[in-house]
């Protein structure tokens, strides 16, 4: 029989080993790994139902928590336009250092908590850099790779709409597919250019 402090630390082992992949796991896919969990560990297995509902579960709260945003955030989303989009700007060589460190993890096995982390330290020269110079999605893919990733590119859409709630988010990846085949037909030449160099930068990665 499990203690629940060993139940515990068997889901942030398991919560910590999806993270390497997505925040948003899918329902199937936390399906297979729990399946997995109690066919290769029996003890684990659940006495009534699937034989890992109570996994699957624990799994669910633990990743609502982990993509809930901080206390400071959801009191920013309350706060006035200029208060909200106030951030700090790194000096340009400690901006540098972070960028090259940042590919430096991505290029190995990389931590998304790791990488989440160094994306907001540098956010606010990032979006300085796009709104200013409008560089083509290549530019902004070579200094920042980890982008392609979609819980990076979730937590970049977060922090630039300010919409956090999860409902929401879940709308929009599942629209995205839809919104790119639209912006294929649309006749507009800047869409269409963002899309040619989005998928140019996909098949140079």
């Amino acid at each position: 029989m499990l203690t629940p402090r060993a139940r515990d630390e068997i889901v942030n082992h398991m919560s910590s080993q999806i993270m390497l992949f997505t925040m948003y796991p899918s329902t199937a896919q936390l399906n297979i790994c729990c399946d997995r969990l109690v066919k290769f560990h029996p003890a684990c297995r659940d006495s009534i139902g699937s034989g890992y509902d109570s996994w699957k579960q624990k799994l669910v709260s633990k990743f609502k928590n982990l993509r809930r945003p901080s206390t400071s955030s959801r009191v920013g989303v309350c706060q006035s336009e200029k208060e909200k989009n106030k951030t700090e700007m790194l000096h340009s060589d400690e901006y540098e250092r972070h960028i090259k460190e940042l590919k430096r993890q991505y290029s190995g096995k990389w931590v998304l908590s790791s990488l989440l982390s160094l994306m907001n330290v540098t956010e606010a020269n990032r979006r300085h850099w796009i709104e200013i110079e409008i560089p083509p999605v290549t530019a902004v893919l070579e200094k920042f790779p980890c982008l392609v990733e979609p819980s990076v590119m979730v937590n970049e859409f977060q922090h630039i709409t300010k919409v956090y709630h999860e409902d929401v988010l879940e709308r929009w990846i599942g629209v995205q597919s839809k919104i790119l085949a639209y912006g294929k037909t649309c006749g507009k030449t800047n869409v269409k250019k963002f899309l040619s160099e989005l998928s140019a930068a996909k098949q140079s990665d």
